[in-house]
């Protein structure tokens, strides 16, 4: 997972780099594919769009209705853009179908092992006693970008986050191949968690917090993440980043050196319905250059010409831009940032944690892969 990896090669490197913008960096490692892609809710749903292991509740023909049943449950504004999916709490029981009643497009509803489906992809995987296996769940207003990666075309079909983690599971996790493995093979269980996690976290992990040598070398980080990401929950960045808080003594020390910036409606590495054009390398420049932290970045939405269609400013975490103005939607000027409590507030309850000492090194020596401690 090239996310992924980019970010492990990013934080084992930080102690010898100075600058670095990062695209939506947290997976958070081995358990990034086979918990939480399997775990009914956060990145596969394989068994969340699969109840039980039998045929999709949700298809991909469902998304439109769906989303726009979302839009409307959330608040949304006019352009269908959620500026702060978080706080949005809606229910798809809301939208559950009455007796006697049939879906569609004009009068969409929700079957019951629909609501079902759609809780667990909103909550995200956890174990038997509630705690997440992976820090993060899909945010309400992503399900546009559900296509072909948590649900597939028909009931029957396959969606791509099956074959992640099949592969996964079969090829990377375990210390030898395990070929007949299956997402339906995932335990929902702490002890099936551990499992999974001991034999390559060392390796395979991006969750060390501790950033002191890079910011005492007078490194600068900018972070970002697309908050419609269909593959990588955004929720798991922004709980890395308040991990980051706690161990560089707070948000205004880290801010200093570090700032996460949230995409509304982007998709992951780009697309989706939000803007997703911006210019990371001058705000970076301008940071280190001449000591301009970036209060904001200009994102834009460009058509198939090269042509700005919309304009709109994100602020470091945990600000979201409001249109207070009562401005078009379309106008970075419209805008103004106003706190999110509930990027401010947020509190994961999980197995795991963000922590230093886990990481482990590979190197060839002699003809042997030889794995030592790395970081300590």
């Amino acid at each position: 997972m090239p996310v992924r990896i980019g970010d492990q090669f990013g934080r084992q490197q930080l102690d010898h780099v100075e600058d670095v913008a990062q695209t939506m960096p947290v997976e958070c490692g081995t358990h990034g594919h086979p918990c939480d892609a399997c775990g009914a809710g956060v990145r596969g749903q394989s068994k969340g769009v699969h109840l039980g292991g039998g045929p999709a509740t949700i298809t991909t023909a469902d998304l439109a209705d769906l989303h726009a049943a979302v839009l409307k449950g959330c608040g949304a504004p006019a352009d269908g853009i959620i500026a702060d999916p978080l706080s949005c709490t809606w229910d798809p029981a809301a939208i559950r179908c009455e007796a006697g009643q049939t879906s569609t497009s004009d009068d969409y509803c929700l079957t019951a092992d629909q609501v079902a489906t759609l809780r667990r992809i909103y909550a995200g995987p956890t174990d038997e006693n509630g705690k997440l296996l992976y820090p993060g769940y899909q945010l309400r207003g992503s399900e546009l970008n559900w296509a072909g990666i948590i649900t597939s075309a028909t009931a029957t079909g396959a969606s791509g986050d099956i074959s992640f983690v099949r592969e996964t599971l079969r090829y990377q996790i375990f210390d030898s191949p395990q070929p007949t493995l299956t997402y339906k093979d995932v335990k929902f269980t702490a002890a099936y968690y551990k499992k999974v996690m001991a034999p390559g976290e060392g390796m395979y992990d991006a969750t060390d917090p501790d950033l002191k040598s890079f910011k005492a070398a007078g490194g600068k980080l900018i972070l970002w993440h697309g908050l419609g990401d269909q593959h990588i929950p955004a929720v798991g960045t922004m709980a890395y980043y308040k991990a980051v808080e706690k161990v560089m003594g707070g948000s205004a020390a880290t801010q200093g050196f570090a700032r996460l910036f949230l995409l509304p409606g982007v998709a992951h590495c780009g697309g989706g319905q939000g803007p997703d054009t911006f210019d990371a390398l001058t705000a970076m420049t301008d940071w280190v250059t001449m000591g301009e932290a970036p209060s904001s970045l200009t994102t834009r939405s460009v058509d198939s010409g090269g042509n700005t269609t919309a304009t709109r400013p994100v602020h470091p975490f945990p600000y979201v831009a409001k249109n207070t103005t009562g401005g078009p939607a379309n106008d970075v000027g419209s805008y103004t940032p106003v706190r999110s409590t509930a990027e401010a507030n947020l509190a994961l309850n999980r197995l795991g944690s963000f922590r230093s000492g886990y990481e482990t090194v590979g190197n060839w020596v002699h003809g042997e892969w030889v794995v030592s401690k790395g970081k300590a």
